[in-house]
Formats: structure tokens, sequence, C-alpha cells
């Protein structure tokens, strides 16, 4: 009702609701309506587009939903269109094109538009269709914006008709086929975003047309070929991200002539070659990412040119996961806004740290710089030793990473001064000589990993002033000495791993005492003797415990079944390493379990393993032991343990490998080790074990012989010897009876036969002819008569005779 009226904005303003119809709509001078951000949640009214002398319409992020209706058409004097961020479907209605006044359109889901690939969290537009050839017949249009939706199909080669086109974003749809050729004569172009769809093709020569280019995204497509020399002429091309494609070839010397470059983003394709040292003259150039290539040589060429930049803006590079070899140039040192180097494996913990540093975009220069910094030139093959300038060359520098690589010499002694230093990784190298002794308390160390060297001598007393030390990993070098008492002073520390050196001397009581945050205590493999010490029981967090290998001696503390994060079964709750520290470093722990080493990282913090394994331990297993009913390895193999295995070992309910092999354990194997349901891990080989072995359950599948190899009196599967009173299976004896019974039923029946023949003819022939008659009496006289004579003859000798006769015999 305010026909004079020709501005409305109530964006943002909260309103319920917009009516579905008005019976009276006077806004005949309207020319500017914003409604967005109100969330309307219906279909757009028909009433507005009777507002005829519109020029700018704005209903985003309203959550609109259903068709665009085809009465837009009615706005011929429109110039701004911007419905993005809803959930609108369907196609674009046809008549969207025959607004000939339009300046913008905005169909996006986010009408700020894509970066390099990233999704918005908010839902949006779920357009779909194609563009039109029409498209063309908007001479007037600036900016086109239908990012983050489901349009298909090629562009149309009409959209060089767009002379006036600024900014093009079709990001984030199914786009495919290649990019028509008017695209790039499109000479006022100065933001093309055709980034996340399925397009192929090459770059062709003709992209050096657009001149006032400033951002060019092709990232996550299909494209092929090289990057055209050409492209060095788009002097003011401030982004240039060809990330995720197939892009093959070297990395043209013309990049060096693009004076203006802030962010270059070559990662996840196919280049090989070198980086060219032009690179070193860009100046501007604050993102340098060109990692996942076959990318080779030095990086000293290119770094040097940027140390010689009087402002140099390089804050991060990332070229991990190529053939860079060589030894680190010192100019690195000097770049002192360097807030992020990774020339190695960058983990998911660091990829999450750097989209809050990289991706903000509202960080300013002095708030990175004094951001804590990254240095990772992990997994490479740099050589040489480490510079000394490291050390205290990042005032901000938080983390360096410089594992799994070959560098040589000893650790410089300016780590000691370097106090913002969080993560210090120089595992998996050459190093050698001693660890400095340097060490101060003003100092923020909370992981150093020197594992996997060459390292020698002893723990430098100093280290006991890292007083923030929550993770220390020394294993695998040659170490020796004792333990010093000045760790005692680090009652942060969470993970000890001394494994694999020549550490001697006992176990410290204090450890126990002292250190009751500790988790994860690895001590094997070195040269440690006297007894276990009982105050490792007060170590209530300890899910970790591995002293294999060493000359322990003495009896097993029963006091060890009172190990809290081993009686209950841990789920992950509290990770090893605190957030912050995760966020450089990824904890990681070798455990023997299984007969098998296994490096445990993320799932660590779930492990429990009690390893006491080929020491001189003597005396019975404690029953308190079973009290670990959370425990998942127990080996104590090759020791000298006596008595009989504990009655209640079946109470360990999570055990998944038990080793009690290579002792003198003797009586029965207790029933109830069947009760243990996730054992995939069983050895009791090699003790004086007796009896049967128990059966069922989990046992059944562990039909292995070797098992129990070596215990002379046990008897039953899956050994072959049999236990007293096993008799015969039921089965075959049955049919066995069955086979005789047959075979006699068939001698009967052959035999009754001839029986009765032999029986009736003798009968027969006797009875029915006298002459046989007679001769067979005769026959049976005959017979007596000599049977009778031989009788008295015998009873009527002299009884002397008879005994002489008696006693020769005898």
């Amino acid at each position: 009702m305010l026909p004079s009226l020709s501005v409305l904005r109530l964006s943002g303003a909260t309103l319920p609701s917009l009516p579905s119809t008005l019976p009276h709509v006077n806004f005949t001078s309207l020319t500017t309506l914003d409604l967005s951000g109100n969330y309307f949640a219906s279909s757009i009214p028909g009433w507005l587009f009777n507002l005829s002398s519109l020029e700018l319409l704005d209903l985003g992020s309203n959550n609109f939903y259903g068709n665009i209706p085809l009465a837009i058409g009615n706005l011929q004097k429109l110039q701004v269109l911007d419905l993005s961020s809803n959930n609108f479907s369907g196609d674009i209605p046809e008549t969207v094109w025959s607004l000939k006044s339009l300046l913008s359109i905005d169909l996006s889901m986010n009408s700020n538009g894509g970066y390099g690939g990233r999704i918005p969290e908010t839902v949006g537009n779920g357009i779909g269709g194609r563009i039109p050839e029409t498209v063309g017949n908007l001479k007037s249009l600036m900016s086109l914006d239908l990012s983050y939706n489901n349009i298909s199909g090629h562009i149309p080669e009409t959209v060089g008709n767009l002379k006036s086109l600024v900014s093009l974003d079709l990001s984030n749809n199914g786009i495919s086929g290649r990019i028509p050729e008017t695209v790039w004569n499109l000479k006022s172009l100065e933001t093309l975003d055709l980034s996340s769809n399925n397009i192929s093709g090459r770059i062709p020569e003709t992209v050096g047309n657009l001149k006032s280019l400033e951002t060019l995204d092709l990232s996550s497509n299909n494209i092929s070929g090289e990057i055209p020399k050409i492209i060095g002429r788009l002097t003011k091309l401030q982004n240039l991200w060809l990330h995720d494609n197939q892009i093959s070839g070297e990395i043209p010397e013309t990049i060096g002539n693009l004076g203006e470059l802030s962010s270059l983003d070559l990662s996840r394709n196919r280049i090989n070659g070198q980086i060219p040292s032009a690179v070193g003259n860009l100046c501007n150039l604050s993102n340098l990412i060109a990692f996942d290539n076959n990318i080779g040589g030095t990086i000293a060429g290119f770094m040097e040119g940027f140390s010689r930049c009087s402002t140099n803006r390089l804050r991060k590079v990332s070229l991990q996961q190529n053939n860079l070899s060589g030894p680190l140039p010192s100019q690195i040192g000097e770049l002192q806004s360097l807030g992020h180097l990774d020339l190695g494996a960058l983990t998911e913990a660091h990829f999450a740290n750097l989209t809050r540093l990289s991706f903000s975009g509202t960080i300013s220069y002095d708030a990175l710089i004094s951001t804590p910094g990254l240095i990772d030139l992990s997994n490479n093959s740099f050589s040489g030793p480490i510079p000394p300038t490291w050390g205290g060359g990042f005032d901000y520098l938080a983390s360096l990473l410089l594992a799994h690589n070959r560098f040589n010499g000893s650790i410089p002694s300016a780590f000691c001064e370097a106090n913002s230093l969080k993560v210090l990784n120089l595992a998996d190298n050459d190093l050698s000589g001693v660890v400095p002794n340097c060490w101060n308390n003003s100092s923020h160390l909370g992981v150093i990993d020197f594992s996997d060297n060459k390292l020698s001598g002893g723990i430098p007393s100093s280290m006991g002033s890292l007083s923030q030390l929550m993770s220390l990993h020394l294993r695998d070098n040659n170490f020796s000495g004792k333990i010093p008492l000045s760790l005692q002073q680090c009652k942060q520390l969470t993970t000890i791993d001394f494994g694999n050196n020549k550490f001697s001397g006992c176990i410290p009581e204090w450890i126990g005492g002292s250190l009751l945050s500790l988790r994860v205590l690895r001590l094997r493999s070195n040269m440690l003797d006297g007894n276990i010490s009982k105050q490792l029981s007060l170590l209530a967090s300890l899910q970790v415990l591995d002293l294999a290998d060493n000359k322990l001696s003495g009896t097993l503390p029963p006091s060890f079944g009172n190990f809290k994060a081993m009686i209950t079964t841990q789920n992950g709750s509290e990770p090893i390493l605190s957030e912050n520290m995760a966020s450089y470093y990824t904890e990681n722990i070798q455990i023997n379990t299984k007969s098998l080493e296994l490096t445990f990282t993320s799932v660590l913090s779930l492990v429990t393993s009690l390893d006491l394994s080929d020491n001189n331990i003597s005396g019975e297993i404690p029953e308190e032991f079973t009290n670990l009913r959370g425990l998942h390895s127990l080996n104590l193999s090759g020791n000298h343990l006596t008595g009989r295995i504990p009655f209640n070992i079946g109470a360990m309910g999570q055990l998944e490998s038990l080793d009690l092999s290579m002792n003198n354990l003797s009586s029965t194997i207790p029933t109830s080790i069947a009760d243990l349901n996730f054992l995939a891990r069983l050895n009791l080989s090699h003790n004086n074990l007796s009896g049967r072995i128990p059966s069922g359950n989990q046992l059944q599948t562990l039909n292995d012989s070797s098992i129990y190899i070596g215990n002379q009196y046990l008897c039953g599967q899956p050994l072959p010897e049999k236990c007293p009173g096993d008799e015969p299976a039921e089965g075959p004896i049955e049919e066995k009876q069955d086979e005789n019974g047959s075979e006699m039923i068939w001698l009967y029946v052959g035999l009754s036969p001839g029986v009765v023949v032999g029986f009736w003819g003798f009968f027969a022939a006797v009875m029915l002819k006298r002459s046989t008659r007679y001769a067979y009496i005769q026959f049976i006289d005959r017979i007596c008569d000599w049977i009778y004579m031989a009788a008295t003859i015998n009873f009527t000798r002299p009884k002397s005779k008879r005994n002489r006769g008696r006693r020769g015999r005898t």
C-alpha cells in the first residue's frame, strides 16, 4: 500500500512467514527487494513476480523449496537476481535467460562461491538440468554463479557471447566435456572457477588471452596434458589452483613471470621434473602447494630466491610425497614469515590444524606469524647435517618433523634454545653422537622422538628440566648407563620408550612414585637387572608395560594385579597425548603380541599389554594377575616360573594373546582357560604340564599341537597322545560288530545244508543197506575192544615200574 516505496530491505529480520497471497500489491515504485536470511521454508509466492519495476531481488538463505517459477520472466527490468542458499530443485526456467537486463545471477548454494573444492556446511540448492544455449542472450551479464548444484552436460559455446562477464563460477556440479574455446576469449574475466566437475581435455594455449584474470580454479577435474607456457602472460593472476587433475609434464619457467601470484596449488597430479628456480622470484607468493606428484631434485634453487625478496610473504610450502632429495638449504632459516613447511608426509592431525591456519582468509600477517608453526620434512631422502640455525631460527616454530630421512651428524645444541618448540621428531635418521646436555625449564617441549638413530652415551641429566615433557622416545639407539634420577621431575610423562638400547642397572623405584601419569613404559631389550620394582604397581594409568629381554630376577610382584588401567576395558576416551600435541605428532609404540611386532598409533589408547618375557624371573604366577580383566596381551615366556597356571585364568576375559612357554610350570591346565573367548594366540609349550588338555569354546579354534609340545605328560587333542580311560569311538566299534555279525550269519547259512546232507546221507546208508550196517557195527566193536585192553594192561602193571617211569620223565 506504499506506491512511492522504492527500496525495501528486511534481510535477517527473523520474519516468521511470507504471505502466499496478497489481495492488493501497490509496490509500483519498488526497485530493490531484499528478504534474504529469513528462512521462510515455503515456496516463492506468485505475487512477487508482479513487481515489474524490480531491479534487485535478493531471496537468498530463506530455505525456499520447489521449482523456480516461470513467472520470474515478468521481471524484465531485473538487474540482480540472488536465489542462493535455498532448496530449489528442477531446471533453471528458460524465462531466466530472457531477462536481458541482468547483470548478476546467483543461484549457488553459497553466495560467496567455492574455494578449491571445499563444500560449505550449509545445505543448498539442488538445481539440475543443463545450461542452455540461450545463456548467450544475456550480453550485459557481469557475474554468473551456479556453483554447488547438480547441473550436468557441457558448457555451451554461447558463453563466449558474454563479453562483459567478470566472474564465472560453475564449480561443484556435474559438468562434463571440454572447456569451450570461446571461454578463453572473455577478456574481461577476472574469476574463472570450474572446479569440482568432470571436465576433461587440455588447457589450451588461448588461456593467455585472459589478461584480466586474477583467479583461475580448474581443480578436481579430469584435465590432462601440460601447463601451457603461455600462462606466464597472465600477469594479474593471484590464485592458480590446478590440483587433483591428470596434469603431466614439468612446471613451466614462465610461472616465474606471475609477479602478483599469491597462491599456487598443483598437488595430486602427475607433474615431474624440478621446481624451476624462477618460482623463487614470486615474492608475493604465500602458498606453494605441489604435494603428491613426481617432482624431483632439490629445493635449494627456488628457496634461495625467496630469501632475496625484500618483503617475503611465504607462509606455507607443501611438497611432500614427491622425490625430493639433497641437503636442506640454510636460507630456510631466514624465512621468518614461514608458518608451515611440509616436504614430507602430511597426517590427518596436521591437516586438521592447517585447515584452520591456511584456509581461514581472515588471519592477518601478524596473527599468522604468531601462530604456532610447523616444519614437516619427513618421509623424504634429505641428507647431510641438520642446519644449526634451525634450532633458534624460527621464533614461533612449534613443531619440527624431520623423521624418516638420511640426516647425519649430531643433534644441534641450538634446539635447547627453541623455547617455542613443542614437538621435536628426528626419528629414523643416521644421527650419531650424544644428546646435548643443555635443556632448560623454559622450554615448552612436550614430545621428543630420537628413536632409530645411532645416538650413544647416556640420557643427559638436563632433560629432567623439561617440565612439560609428555612423550620421550629413545628406542633403537646405542644409549647406555643408568636411567637418570632427574627424569622424576618430568611429572607429565605419559610415554617412555627406551627399548633396544644398552641401559643397565635396576628399574628405578621412583618411576612408580613420581610419574603417576605414565601410560606406556617400554624398556625391553636392554641390560637391566635386579628385582622388578613393586612400586610400578602404583601407576594407575599404565596400559603398556614391556620389560622383556633383560636380566631381571626375583619373583613376580602380586601387586601387579592392581594395575587399574588393565583391570577395566579401555574405551579410548582419553588419548595418550593431549589434543594440542596430537595436532603435530602421532604417538606410536611397538608391541610384541601374537608372535608379531606390531606398531600401534591411533588405537594405542585402547591397547593393554604386559610383557615380562625372556628374563630370569622365578617363583609362581600370582593368582592376583587374574584381576587384570581388561588385559589384551600377557607374555611371561622364557623365565624360570614354577607352580601351576592360576586356577582362575579364565577371568581375564579380554586376553587375545597368552604366552607362558619356556618355563617350569607344572600340574594340569585349568579348565577355565576355555572361557577366554577372544584368545587368538596361545603358547604353553616347554613346561612340565600334565593331564588332559581342556577343550571347548575358543580352544576348539586353536587346534595346533605346537601350543603344547615339550610337556611330556600332557594328553588329549590336539596332541596324538591319548589320555587314560579314553575309549575308541562308538561309531567304528558298531561298524566292526556289524561286519563280524554279517560274516557269522553267512557262515551258519553255508554250514547248515552241509550238516543236514551229511547226517542224512550216513543215516540212510547204515539203515537201508544191511551189509553196510553190519560192517559199521563190527568196526565199532573192534575200537571198543582195543580201548578196553589198553586200559587193563596199564592198571595191572607193577607200581614200582610206574613210579620209575614218572621220576625219569621229571
